[in-house]
């Protein structure tokens, strides 16, 4: 999933170390090529969910009125 956190900064808001989340490996070697046998909604309801959600997740935070300090801790 992608987070719109990470480009805070080009919009003139302060980005924030991002949290860490789950990213499923076998989520990615799925091939529905054949499979009729599973419901895939029922299956990634989860992802669904967040995807249904995205608005409420929108990015927001104060404006970065400066330029970060090499010390940051976002720059570490």
């Amino acid at each position: 999933m992608y987070n719109l956190d990470r480009v805070m900064r080009q919009f003139g808001l302060k980005q924030r170390i991002p949290p860490l989340h789950s990213i499923s490996i076998e989520l990615r070697k799925i091939d529905l090529r054949g499979k009729t046998d599973k419901d895939w909604s029922t299956e990634h309801s989860a992802y669904l969910c967040l995807w249904n959600e995205r608005v409420s997740n929108i990015a927001t935070d104060d404006i970065l009125k400066k330029p970060l300090k090499f010390y940051d801790p976002y720059m570490l």
